[in-house]
């Protein structure tokens, strides 16, 4: 059974024994505790919640301050916020409502109905992640196919080799299931910002002079922009490989020259991946490599232009890249 995360902010712990012995009952929830507005905000840095229980009567920062700091965070603009208060006053009540609270519960509360209006807002938040992803999901197929129609043919296929090889190296660097579907979706999206690249210059079949490769570059920074509006966390991740899926290690890449563990996981991956893709199949007056040269220059890149930890696993499991390759190119 899944479980949902909940912060219980009060600043006392007696109230926090009893709110956890209720809701501990059910098995349904993690529980994490703060006794000042200080430390919830500093716990909201610190994990993912599902919903937040946020007493109003605390010293230095009331509860309705702590509500105004939470919501100002991206993250938890829409995680719902239930106020526990022994405060029955009108003034109270729409001040909560007013800085962002879904519900306002009296104490002392009855334990079933603090179940109940529990389950019922955490109930709309899936309901409403559900749609958000929906709507993800629907952007994200708008955003493939104009990148598909954009590269055309002479592309064609590349971003598909691109997340298969990526998969592999996220296996086997023990990526769980999400990250590994994350990882697919980014390496998807990666070369993203080429819609925005001249057909000129993308589809030239000789080799780029020096202008032209400084514009082609910038497809790294165009991607950044195209994708940098949404707050989902599979589109920054997104966002995050699209502009630096061209790092090195070594920090002689573009487009920041970001060095080692700057560099996101996920981008160090698909920077590998899409290397072995460009270096194994035919770019304009480019010829492909065979498979050993490939091989050895990722090899010798190690340290340089690729993370040697994913170097070392694309050495160890080159039969897997080999084998998807001639899936790819011999069937």
């Amino acid at each position: 059974m899944e479980k949902f995360n909940i912060l219980i902010v009060d600043d006392e712990p007696e109230n926090i024994r009893v709110i956890a012995n209720i809701l501990q009952d059910t098995n349904q929830y993690n529980l994490v505790y703060a006794l000042d507005g200080e430390s919830a905000l500093k716990r909201i840095e610190e994990n993912r919640f599902d919903l937040i229980l946020l007493d109003i009567m605390m010293n230095p920062m009331n509860g309705f301050v702590v509500c105004k700091r939470i919501k100002e965070n991206k993250n938890y603009k829409n995680t719902p916020v239930i106020f526990l208060s022994a405060a029955t006053d009108n003034e109270s009540i729409f001040e909560g409502f007013l800085v962002g609270g879904v519900d306002y519960i009296l104490k002392p509360f009855n334990p079933y109905e603090l179940q109940i209006r529990i389950k019922s807002h955490i109930n709309i938040k899936i309901n409403f992640d559900n749609e958000l992803n929906k709507a993800h999901k629907k952007l994200l197929d708008t955003l493939l196919c104009l990148a598909n129609i954009k590269t055309g043919e002479h592309f064609d296929g590349h971003s598909n080799r691109v997340s298969q090889y990526a998969e592999v190296l996220g296996f086997f660097s023990d990526f769980s299931k999400q990250q590994i579907n994350d990882l697919k979706i980014a390496a998807s999206l990666h070369d993203i910002g080429k819609i925005a690249i001249s057909d000129e210059v993308l589809n030239k079949n000789t080799s780029l002079n020096v202008k032209e490769n400084n514009i082609l570059k910038k497809h790294t920074t165009l991607s950044d922009e195209i994708l940098k509006h949404s707050n989902h966390k599979t589109f920054k991740i997104a966002k995050n490989v699209a502009s630096r899926h061209h790092e090195k290690w070594d920090g002689s890449g573009y487009p920041k020259g970001l060095i080692g563990s700057k560099i996101d996981i996920y981008s160090r991956i698909i920077a590998l991946a899409n290397s072995y893709d460009n270096l194994t199949t035919k770019r304009g007056s480019k010829d492909a490599w065979n498979l050993e040269d490939t091989k050895n220059f990722i090899k010798y890149e190690s340290a340089k232009s690729f993370d040697p930890d994913l170097v070392s696993i694309f050495i160890d499991k080159f039969d897997e890249f080999e084998e998807l390759y001639n899936g790819f190119f011999n069937n």
